[in-house]
């Protein structure tokens, strides 16, 4: 916004675009004995098996949460519905969805505000559907009664022999869907062409000497997993960089 804001380093028309967000979903699932699921470490442990687009391409955590998100989280109906969810809090747990999105969103500047595009593309659905599917196996395999879908329509899996059926009921609609997203990455992105990149591959703005960019907006695509690493990795890079080339700017 920064960029598009002072109009600058935007000759290829690529600031704004190839925006991706990891959209992720929280599989609650309800256990037979209390598990707690704020104590200890919120994500702790996660799952690669899927790592690879070839297999899947999503990541799964482990994710504690307090009574009230997950009542944010799902739909646990008002009046007795909601004490009842509430009562048996510390019987459920969750496991959150991370999926290797396509850079297919835009942000904006227009008439003074933010506007943000981004719908969940036809390609990248397969993948949630998977996603919360493996996470409704990993709650039954691990001894869960009942597994809660991430819709806003409340739906419950109580039998692994259910899960394709109740999934099949979901549609690629993201305001039915109970979605959260943590790690907006790519709109200004990093690579050898001005034409189609707003950076070169040290960090620095095409159009403007000295403008550099350095957080996860300089990923070319999104990356699977929590990009705070990466993050850190460029940003030590990119310095580098700048100190490498101290004398054409501070002469």
């Amino acid at each position: 916004l920064l960029m598009l804001k002072s109009d600058l380093g935007n000759s290829s028309g690529q600031v704004g675009r190839n925006f991706a967000c990891h959209p992720s979903m929280f599989v609650a699932a309800k256990y037979e004995k209390p598990v707690y699921p704020w104590r200890g470490a919120l994500l702790g442990v996660y799952v690669d098996e899927f790592l690879l687009p070839e297999k899947g391409g999503f990541v799964l955590e482990a994710g504690g949460l307090g009574a009230v998100e997950m009542c944010l989280l799902h739909e646990p109906g008002t009046g007795k519905p909601f004490l009842q969810f509430m009562e048996e809090a510390r019987y459920k747990s969750g496991i959150v969805t991370l999926i290797h999105d396509h850079n297919v969103g835009q942000i904006r500047w227009e008439k003074g505000r933010k506007v943000v595009d981004y719908k969940v593309s036809d390609q990248d659905f397969p993948a949630m559907l998977a996603s919360i599917k493996a996470s409704a196996q990993i709650h039954f395999a691990a001894g869960a009664e009942e597994v809660y879908v991430p819709s806003v329509e409340k739906l419950i899996i109580r039998h692994p022999d259910e899960i394709d059926e109740v999934l099949a009921r979901l549609e690629n609609q993201p305001q039915r869907l109970r979605l959260v997203s943590y790690h907006p990455q790519g709109s200004c992105r990093m690579g050898a062409d001005p034409a189609t990149t707003v950076v070169a591959p040290h960090g620095e703005s095409h159009d403007v000497k000295g403008l550099y960019v350095v957080d996860a907006s300089l990923l070319p695509t999104s990356i699977i997993v929590n990009p705070q690493v990466t993050v850190y990795a460029m940003a030590t890079y990119i310095a580098d960089q700048i100190i490498a080339r101290r004398q054409e700017y501070f002469g």
